[in-house]
């Protein structure tokens, strides 16, 4: 009879170190990675026009807009999970790490039919944890369909955002036209 094998689990200071080997990038949740799969065409079109929408407006201020390369370390239940959003927006000066952040005020997630699940549950809820954040946004691949989860002084907002709407994320006061996060994607067939 044999035996089940017991997965250890690792800490983010080695996850972190086993990254930089790494040729493919990894997510840590509760202590277990998960390898990242590869994006569609469609996923790249709307997080590049996310970033380049909010670079262009926050180009004279001192936050950063930040890709899925940097990873979001999140301090979660009784684990530090780390994370690679699509795009995050960071304004505190002192979180400036090399490899990841701590205290982004917008987190955006594109999703897919695959990964909807994940960054609305687990992900949010990780999410909502950090006290710098004050939006988290998650951007539909295969829809026109943005949905805005707002901080407010007593919880959190929804706010969903079709075609003909304007994006507003009141934190960096910021807005676009919901076209403008899909500009050049071709409707899902």
């Amino acid at each position: 009879m044999s035996q089940c094998k017991k997965l250890t689990t690792i800490d983010y200071s080695t996850y972190r170190e086993s990254e930089q080997l790494s040729p493919i990038k990894h997510e840590l949740i509760d202590g277990e990675l998960f390898a990242m799969t590869g994006g569609s065409v469609r996923h790249d079109l709307i997080k590049n026009n996310f970033i380049a929408e909010l670079s262009q407006h926050l180009r004279q201020s001192p936050c950063l807009v930040l890709g899925s390369d940097t990873n979001l370390k999140v301090r979660s239940r009784a684990n530090e999970n780390g994370y690679y959003p699509d795009v995050m927006v960071c304004c505190d000066p002192t979180d400036n790490h090399e490899l990841y952040r701590e205290k982004p005020i917008i987190v955006v997630e594109v999703v897919s039919d695959s990964s909807r699940i994940t960054d609305k549950t687990l992900k949010k809820t990780d999410y909502f944890t950090l006290p710098s954040l004050q939006e988290y946004v998650v951007v539909e691949q295969e829809r026109m369909e943005v949905t805005i989860y707002r901080r407010l002084d007593d919880g959190w907002e929804e706010e969903i955002c079709t075609q003909g709407d304007t994006v507003r994320l009141s934190s960096v006061a910021f807005a676009c036209t919901i076209e403008e996060l899909y500009l050049k994607v071709e409707p899902a067939s």
